[in-house]
């Protein structure tokens, strides 16, 4: 293997700096993009659960373990006080601390600060309806100031209704021993997680993901196949792929890209908010190690002289490198190196999988019989070693008169 590779070692390198720094520039490019957005900000908001943010410390130590849905209420007090949440639904059924579970679906799955050995000053309760479960009609939210601890002064509060993905804030004070109070009504009028379970937040959240590994894609494939077509042309004066052909390969490597990256964004949009924090930080990283792979297998067979062979494997390994970074990354909240590494190793592995090939094409060899001599008597004649040569015609051999060095042709083929 190390005797095929050394010939065109210089050459791999080369496609492999070319693929590595446009893979960076796009990358860098969508980074400015998505920090100029708030994008973290807007994917909470939406409270989508993303392959490629994380929700930061914050939102992390509550929302990672808040359950999610149809509707999802949540709300948040700064104190040791108890607050208790409780919503009615259209039928009129309460959920709260003593009835947790509703007829129609909803749940009371977050309750803090209702026991002793388990109190907060940052304290939060969440009640939701899972995925098509939750009945059309009139929603009332209520807010009670169950049991004091602090002094007596009045608690401030602040929450969120998600409501097919259009989020709707509530904040309020609530005073220990006053009845509970109402905090907000809304409706359900229609189905509102949408076509299939996915709701307008997590449809958001693909078309990002989408985004990201389609234009990776997108610019890879361009950069790598103009850098061959140079190359072509510098050699044969004639490019391995023409225009036309080209942008086909660039349109449908990004096409297929996209349409992974953001099936296995409402995937894990979907399964996440019903997991565990350890389940989610494996399903992210699978997402990654697939997105990747298939990206590689993509662009094996949009750009020439790729291995179709190596190059998914290879992404593979790459995928699951840049999704353990992004883990690491989103603990110490540093995710924008962990996704211009990936991206940048990812444009490396496949420019250095880059095998340049040619053929030779070789002259017809036509074979003329040595000319013959008629019967002759038997008796001494003697030739000249000249007119001996001269009865023989050797074929011509590729020299100046045949145009020199057999023509080489442009090929393309996969090692």
């Amino acid at each position: 293997m190390w005797k095929n590779l050394r010939p065109q070692l210089g050459s791999r390198l080369r496609f492999a700096l070319i693929g590595c720094a446009a893979c960076v520039l796009i990358a860098g490019m969508l980074e400015l993009l998505f920090a100029g957005a708030d994008m973290q900000g807007l994917l909470a908001d939406r409270s989508a659960r993303s392959l490629l943010f994380d929700v930061g410390a914050v939102r992390r130590s509550t929302r990672d373990r808040l359950k999610s849905g149809d509707i999802q209420i949540t709300l948040h007090w700064h104190d040791r006080n108890d607050l208790d949440l409780s919503c009615e639904d259209p039928t009129g059924e309460r959920i709260f601390y003593g009835h947790p579970r509703a007829s129609s679906g909803g749940e009371l799955d977050f309750d803090m600060n209702a026991n002793e050995g388990q109190v907060s000053s940052d304290a939060v309760e969440n009640i939701h309806w899972p995925l098509n479960s939750a009945p059309k009609g009139r929603y009332r939210v209520f807010v009670h100031f169950f049991k004091q601890r602090d002094d007596a002064r009045p608690t401030d509060f602040d929450g969120t209704i998600l409501v097919n993905g259009r989020l709707q804030p509530f904040a309020g004070t609530a005073v220990y021993r006053e009845p509970r109070q109402l905090v907000a009504e809304f409706d359900v009028a229609h189905d509102p997680v949408g076509f299939l379970g996915v709701h307008p937040g997590m449809l958001y959240a693909a078309l990002v993901v989408g985004a990201w590994f389609g234009s990776i894609a997108a610019l890879l494939t361009t950069a790598l196949i103009v850098s061959e077509n140079l190359w072509y042309r510098k050699h044969y004066r004639k490019p391995i792929l023409e225009a036309a052909a080209a942008a086909g390969r660039v349109g449908s490597a990004c096409a297929v890209v996209f349409g992974c990256a953001a099936l296995s964004q409402l995937v894990f949009g979907a399964v996440a908010g019903h997991l565990s924090s350890l389940l989610v930080v494996m399903l992210r990283l699978i997402g990654w190690t697939v997105c990747f792979m298939v990206m590689g297998a993509a662009l094996s067979r949009a750009v020439p002289n790729v291995s179709r062979t190596t190059a998914p494997l290879v992404s593979l390994v790459t995928g699951w490198v840049a999704g353990v970074l992004f883990l690491f990354g989103a603990l110490i909240q540093t995710e924008t190196p962990a996704r211009l590494f990936g991206a940048g190793m990812f444009g490396f592995v496949v420019g250095f999988l880059i095998c340049l090939l040619w053929d030779e094409e070789a002259l017809p060899i036509q074979t003329i019989p040595i000319l013959s001599l008629p019967p002759m008597r038997l008796q001494p004649y003697r030739m000249t070693v000249n007119q001996i040569e001269s009865g023989i015609r050797k074929t011509p051999e590729p020299g100046p008169s045949t145009g020199g060095e057999r023509p080489k042709v442009p090929h393309e083929k996969p090692v």
